[in-house]
């Protein structure tokens, strides 16, 4: 089975993995981190459910073997991290479920993890490697 990439996300859960890492870098800076979000999400769908969200975010990270994908592809604690978000958060609110779908119904196409090995041949190319 092929690693999950962001092609293979809708845009809804594309940008909440990349929320993710940004959150989860940022350490101390959290709130003012989240406080910019619901600042620039104001208009968004995705607005009245940054509290759930983030919620869920803070609930991942006390994993302490988080671990993060790579450029495009998306690690098993990422995939978790779209399960958490597909499956509490779609119970709680009928609206919000249909922004993220469960690992297992999200088809997996392969073409991030093919664009990830061309990239690193052409970086082993280059060096003369």
């Amino acid at each position: 089975m092929a690693q999950l990439g962001f092609s293979d996300l809708t845009e809804d859960e594309a940008f909440v993995v990349c929320l993710y890492r940004d959150w989860h870098a940022g350490g101390e800076t959290r709130p003012s981190f989240e406080d910019m979000i619901g600042t620039a999400l104001w208009h968004d769908p995705l607005f009245n459910h940054l509290d759930d969200v983030f919620g869920v975010f803070l609930q991942i990270a006390q994993d302490r073997f988080a671990i993060f994908g790579v450029g495009d592809l998306l690690s098993s604690h990422e995939e978790g991290l779209l399960d958490v978000l597909a499956l509490q958060i779609g119970r709680k609110r009928g609206d919000f479920g249909d922004m993220f779908r469960p690992v297992s119904a999200i088809p997996r196409s392969g073409r991030d993890a093919l664009q990830t090995r061309i990239e690193a041949s052409h970086l082993c190319v280059a060096a003369g490697f």
